[in-house]
């Protein structure tokens, strides 16, 4: 191939590139108008979370999540339920498996790929948990919790982190974890 025909077929794939970049301005364009079509429409969500016990337990855990609500004008309000199992790792039940369920009611806002939102919880543990006042063990009784929740969307793939704390007697057990999903 001759320098001249390797400018022309350069000079050829620029234009074609500059013909096509258009149409993928005008492709996130509409994608961004159907969001703005849609003020109103349903959150549906799963994901694999693991995370871990921080203040008086101190442990790590792993498991699932699913929710589901509504989202209208940038307001969520949402349900999410969590179930972890999880192991101690300090303390008198060292290495003790723990079973978790929060369950939480949640209102917040979803602007763009960011959505944050909070609510009450109402939690389940099964297994011993360490406190200062000793070793504290459920079975399963409910107990009050509050969640903080970041998600940030790209597309149907969501990356979620958590704050939980869940009161006891005179204490707080708080739950940290960070989870990958899809979302709707």
């Amino acid at each position: 191939m001759n320098p001249r025909s390797k400018h022309s077929l350069a000079l050829v794939s620029l234009l074609g590139a500059l013909a096509l970049a258009p149409l993928s301005l005008a492709h996130a364009q509409e994608s961004l108008e159907v969001v703005h079509r849609r003020p109103v429409h349903l959150i549906l969500g799963i994901g694999v979370e693991g995370g871990g016990f921080v203040d008086q337990a101190s442990g790590l855990m792993g498991g699932a999540q699913v929710h589901v609500g509504i989202h209208f004008f940038g307001v969520e309000i949402y349900g999410l339920s969590q179930g972890f199992i999880g192991s101690l790792m300090v303390g008198n039940h060292q290495g003790q498996v723990e079973g978790i369920s929060w369950n939480s009611a949640m209102l917040g806002f979803g602007v763009g790929v960011f959505h944050l939102a909070a609510g009450p919880s109402l939690d389940f543990a099964w297994g011993c948990s360490d406190s200062s006042n000793g070793a504290q063990c459920f079975q399963g009784a409910p107990l009050f919790g509050i969640d903080g929740r970041l998600a940030l969307q790209f597309g149907s793939f969501e990356v979620s982190a958590n704050v939980h704390p869940t009161f006891y007697g005179h204490s707080t057990v708080t739950g940290i974890t960070l989870g990958l999903g899809w979302a709707l």
